[in-house]
Parts: structure tokens; C-alpha cells; sequence
């Protein structure tokens, strides 16, 4: 759909990796067309992280609820950032990815739906008492989807330049989400504000030199 594509366009830069200045680039929506012109069905696993996604929100919803302040309601948005970009990255495979045709890459995938459900239902308490659940999970899963890219990307030369300039950040902001997860509530709170910057930066990254 259109809004799987524009939410997917932060990760489009990776499978069609940046020319020199001033070369024409696919768009985002050309990046889901195969070669026959026609689009591509979404498999059952995407439909099912979808949903995975879907449940990561109503939880996010719940905390929400639970603290209907301002303070509140700007940690319900930190906690909303994270679930977007794990869920594009996944938006990124099933997008450039035919994975019914990558058997390697879909057991890849599969190996993470555990994990990601660990993640969604450790949510709520992650800025609270219970962090490491979910900074571990989240860390897991952030590390083998760049597994998953370079694996993907490994025939593309032009991709893998994209993605090396990608993964330093890419690899930094997870691990230090893992390791804020020992800090008390408020400095964790300020380190996990830092790691949605970092990861932001690492988009920046894989996209300089482009147009």
C-alpha cells in the first residue's frame, strides 16, 4: 500500500544504494514492483509482523492511558518512535525482499518472531522497572535485521557501500540502548532519547551524497 511505501523510504536508500550526485534513483514505490511490472502480494510473515506492530501500539496505547500527563504522554511518543523504526526495517525487507524466493532470508526472519513478541509485550514497563526485557529483545532484533541487509545487499556493490555507512550507527545505537537499561529511570530516560537520535543519524548517513 502507499503508506507501506512511504514508511519505508528511510530504509529504500539500502537496497538501491546512492550513485553519484545527480544519478537518477528509483522511487520508493518502484523498489516494491518486480520485474514483470506488477506488484508483489504480501506473505503471510509480513502480514504477521504487521500485526506484531499493530500489538506493539495497543501497547504503547495502554501506557498511555495509565499516564495521561504530559511527561507521560512525550514517553508514550519515545516508546512509539522505537516500535516505528523496528517496524520499518521490516517494512524495508518485505518491501525490496520477495521473501517466498529468499528461503535463507525468511528463516532469518522467522527466527526473530519470539523475540519481537517479547519486545511488544515488554513495552509498557520499559521505562519503568522492567527495561532490560525490552532492550534486550530490542537490541536482538536491530542486530540480526542489519545481519538480514548485509546478507540481502551482499550481490549489490553499490548497496553495500550504502550500507556500510549505515550499520556503524546503525549497530552503536542498539547496544547502547542495551546498556542504558542498567541506569536509573532518568538517565536511562535521556540515553534512550539519545539512541532515537543516533538512530535517525545513522538514516542521514546512508543517504549523504545523495540529491
Amino acid at each position: 500500500s502507499i503508506r507501506r511505501q512511504r514508511q519505508m523510504c528511510i530504509r529504500d536508500r539500502l537496497c538501491t544504494a546512492a550513485g553519484p550526485r545527480g544519478s537518477a534513483r528509483p522511487s520508493c514505490t518502484a523498489a516494491a514492483i518486480g520485474q514483470s511490472g506488477s506488484r508483489r502480494a504480501a506473505s503471510s510473515l509480513e502480514l504477521f509482523l504487521d500485526l506484531a506492530f499493530v500489538f506493539a501500539i495497543s501497547q504503547i496505547a495502554t501506557y498511555l492511558a495509565e499516564h495521561l500527563t504530559v511527561a507521560g504522554s512525550l514517553r508514550a511518543l519515545l516508546l512509539a518512535w522505537f516500535a516505528w523504526w523496528q517496524w520499518t526495517a521490516f517494512t524495508w525487507a518485505g518491501a525490496t525482499i520477495d521473501l517466498k524466493e529468499r528461503g535463507p532470508i525468511r528463516v532469518m526472519v522467522l527466527c526473530l518472531v519470539p523475540v519481537v513478541l517479547i519486545c511488544s509485550v515488554a513495552l509498557p514497563r520499559a521505562l519503568a522497572d522492567e527495561p532490560l526485557w525490552f532492550a534486550g529483545a530490542y537490541c536482538l532484533i536491530q542486530l540480526w535485521v542489519l545481519s538480514i541487509q548485509w546478507v540481502a545487499t551482499a550481490a549489490n556493490p553499490e548497496g553495500q557501500a550504502a550500507l556500510r555507512k549505515y550499520v556503524p550507527l546503525a549497530a552503536i545505537a542498539p547496544l547502547v540502548l542495551l546498556g542504558s537499561a542498567f541506569l536509573p529511570e532518568t538517565p536511562r530516560l535521556w540515553a534512550w532519547i539519545v539512541v532515537a537520535i543516533i538512530f535517525a543519524g545513522s538514516a542521514l548517513a546512508a543517504g549523504r551524497g545523495e540529491v
